[in-house]
């Protein structure tokens, strides 16, 4: 989505570039990366926490640390101890390639978001993400090691990005759910929610054998924002997007879809974004009714 996105609040919001700058810690002699955006402020080591990092965070008032494993910095490897002395932090990111010792994490009453993005072969290592009671958002790879995090009845926003499971995953103790995102994961077939649960927020991204999401109101009562892109299974029979008259967002990428005349109904729609994609009936007169598209132009020449 180019216009729209999740934010780490649970709501959707137009897309803004956040500002940014780069401060020098000379005593670890590594650059830190400060970012301010709408949602707070954001502090980003490159090597290891220090304390001027600690300085740093608490003269921004951030409470977002990012650890390890964005642009040029190697994945995080050090020791989490320092975190128990920095009750400011609220949302906490962790790219990291080999196995860590989350436990100073167990009991947290701080962190309200985990992201974890493990880039290493096996298992990431055990963690009982109920043992933190007031987390509320999670991105985290499909895995053994990481299936407490099903049971955290109060999530409102889950991310699974890569790992496997192979068939309809069942999310129906996360009846507070609001954001569901779901990416790369192999051999998937589908997400079951809870009856009670409405999304305002769904994407779902190269999911080669997913076709099942259910039940239906769960997802288009409240919809606000959907991406289906890369996923030929579920896009071959979209029509279910009609009962969704919230959104103002959908992406549908790459691929072909067999229509989308039956979005002339979406009264609130604002954007419809087809890049890549191909209208099979060839009917594209809802796009001059929405105020903002991406359409790959190449796909639609007569020849």
């Amino acid at each position: 989505m180019l216009r729209y996105y999740c934010d780490v609040q649970k709501t959707i919001v137009r897309g803004e570039i956040p500002d940014f700058s780069w401060v020098r810690d000379e005593e670890a002699q590594q650059s830190v990366k400060v970012v301010q955006n709408k949602c707070g402020s954001l502090i980003a080591p490159e090597k290891c926490w220090s304390p001027f990092c600690k300085e740093l965070f608490l003269k921004e008032k951030a409470d977002h640390l990012e650890l390890g494993g964005f642009g040029l910095y190697p994945p995080w490897e050090g020791d989490l101890g320092f975190l128990r002395d920095l009750p400011q932090c609220k949302c906490l990111t962790i790219k990291f390639q080999k196995p860590i010792d989350l436990s100073v994490l167990k009991g947290n009453p701080h962190i309200e978001s985990l992201q974890l993005y493990y880039a290493g072969k096996g298992e990431p290592g055990e963690f009982d993400f109920t043992s933190m009671p007031n987390l509320k958002r999670s991105i985290i790879p499909v895995c053994s090691s990481y299936k407490s995090v099903l049971r955290c009845g109060q999530l409102v926003s889950l991310g699974l990005c890569f790992g496997k499971y192979a068939g309809v995953l069942d999310l129906s103790d996360l009846f507070q759910l609001e954001e569901l995102l779901c990416i790369s994961v192999s051999l998937i077939k589908g997400i079951m929610l809870h009856p009670k649960v409405r999304l305002r927020a769904l994407w779902l991204e190269n999911l080669r054998l997913f076709d099942t999401l259910c039940p239906l109101d769960a997802v288009t009562e409240e919809l606000r924002v959907v991406n289906l892109n890369r996923t030929p299974k579920l896009r071959s029979n979209i029509e279910w997007l009609a009962r969704a008259k919230n959104v103002e967002c959908i992406s549908l990428w790459l691929g072909p879809i067999p229509t989308i005349s039956f979005l002339k109904g979406l009264k609130k729609l604002q954007v419809l974004e087809l890049f890549g994609s191909k209208v099979l009936d060839r009917d594209l007169s809802i796009l001059k009714s929405l105020r903002n598209n991406r359409l790959d132009i190449r796909l639609w020449s007569e020849k």
